[in-house]
């Protein structure tokens, strides 16, 4: 009876709270170009943004000097460094070379920034960090911009205190329980964020039978990756109710 009062309790201030808006791809590690994935390069971003793309994802790592740098280790690149990570200056001073010969621009939080500070209306959505200190000391500017990806509740209410524009909670690192505890404490406490977006593969959406019935008992917003192109993904907005789906290629 107390763990159904719970649920119906949940749910209630689910459907009684503002929701984030629906229907939106995210260009995934900066889209899909020339047929390569996530170069996180600045052609990916720009072909992206020419195709309609408001959200874009870059993976964020920190440099062997202890900068960031965008970065996702991946057969379509054949760029080699000297070490992994490399050093900011040898990651600049490398061009991102694919494996079709064409070479393409690195971004590093300098470039990042210039870009989003220059572009207000696109979101940048950070995937691999989730630290919001370290974030807010490269992109003070963009944090309103800025959409983290978090592998822990605890990261996910740090981020969503700091005062990011929203924060993604991974299903790679928690359980329903922790969703549950967590949106307990949101209605005990305002100050406390509730679990706003989920962002989960959709192999688990459609493998897990439980994980999908327990995202639509607690009326869960979901992320959803990844798509290949945009058919695709409105197939998973509409099979998944998803808010947002990560996406490769953005080609209309």
């Amino acid at each position: 009876m107390a763990a159904a009062l719970v649920v119906a309790m949940v749910c209630y201030v689910r459907d009684n709270e503002p929701q984030v808006p629906r229907h939106e791809y995210i260009a995934h590690g900066g889209g899909m170009i020339d047929s390569l994935h996530y170069t996180n390069s600045l052609e990916a971003i720009e072909q992206a943004v020419a195709h309609g793309a408001t959200c874009i994802e870059l993976d964020l790592v920190v440099s062997a000097d202890s900068e960031l740098i965008a970065h996702h280790i991946c057969p379509d690149l054949a760029t080699d460094y000297t070490t992994y990570p490399p050093s900011i200056a040898e990651f600049l001073s490398t061009p991102l070379i694919g494996v079709n010969g064409k070479t393409y621009t690195p971004l590093s939080w300098r470039e990042i920034n210039e870009y989003f500070l220059s572009h207000p209306q696109l979101t940048l959505v950070v995937d691999k960090l989730d630290d919001p200190k370290l974030l807010a000391r490269y992109f003070p500017q963009l944090k309103h911009q800025m959409i983290v990806e978090c592998f822990s509740v605890e990261h996910y209410v740090a981020v969503s205190q700091a005062g990011f524009k929203q924060a993604i909670l991974s299903e790679r690192a928690i359980s329903m329980v922790d969703i549950l505890l967590q949106d307990m404490k949101h209605l005990l406490d305002d100050d406390e964020p509730r679990i706003d977006l989920l962002g989960l593969s959709h192999y688990t959406y459609d493998e897990s039978l439980s994980r999908r019935w327990q995202c639509r008992l607690l009326n869960l917003p979901l992320v959803v990756w990844t798509a290949s192109n945009r058919s695709q993904a409105d197939e998973l907005f509409e099979q998944t109710g998803a808010r947002m789906v990560y996406c490769d290629n953005l080609t209309p």
